[in-house]
């Protein structure tokens, strides 16, 4: 009797399980949008920021609809990080290029008929594809051999979808807080970490 019952509580699982699977909606979309970072150096009890290199970053999403308003959505983004610092009458850019993993949990609120308001929280995994060093007088330097291959940050931001029938555009913002050095080989007390914001326009598929 008890093997019935156990029998049968492990299929009452198994249904539910199945069920709430299948009532997960999944939507594939593609976002794009300015990427606008900068690089903090500190070491020695000081540090120092350079000027904000502005961007590119663009991918696929694909969001997981968990409930009604709570979702997961991973994606696969191009993005360029980096700085920028002046001396004199040279600017030197550099500039950082990264395939780019996040995955974020998105809160939807009611808002507008058709539009809702929502709050994202995650994290990004990126890998670096290139460095360089440009000069504003000429010239550049390949540096991709001295950053560390792969840089892991904690997203935090917000935007507004629109619920069309077909279609979901959506607007956000999104402040990427770096957490691990790009550099390679740095002093022991020292760090050089990449952090920004991304303002992204993306459509999502209803189908």
């Amino acid at each position: 009797m008890y093997k019935r019952l156990l029998g049968m509580a492990v299929g009452v699982l198994v249904v539910i399980n199945a069920s709430a699977f299948a009532q997960i909606k999944s939507q594939v979309g593609v976002v794009a949008g300015l990427s606008m970072y900068n690089e903090e150096m500190s070491g020695g009890g000081m540090s120092q920021s350079t000027d904000t290199k502005t961007g590119f970053v663009g991918g696929v999403v694909i969001n997981f609809g968990i409930l009604n308003l709570f979702s997961i959505e991973p994606g696969v983004l191009y993005s360029m990080r980096g700085g920028k610092e002046t001396s004199g009458s040279e600017t030197v850019t550099e500039n950082l290029s990264y395939l780019a993993i996040p995955v974020h949990a998105k809160l939807k609120w009611p808002g507008l008929p058709i539009a809702s308001p929502y709050a994202l929280a995650g994290v990004n995994l990126a890998f670096l594809l290139s460095g360089k060093d440009e000069s504003s007088l000429g010239g550049s330097m390949d540096f991709t051999s001295q950053a560390n291959a792969v840089s892991f940050g904690l997203d935090l931001g917000a935007g507004l979808e629109f619920d069309l029938p077909v279609i979901i555009p959506y607007l956000e913002f999104v402040y990427d807080f770096g957490l691990t050095n790009i550099a390679k080989n740095l002093p022991s007390d020292a760090s050089l970490k990449t952090s920004g914001s991304e303002l992204r326009a993306g459509i999502r598929f209803n189908y």
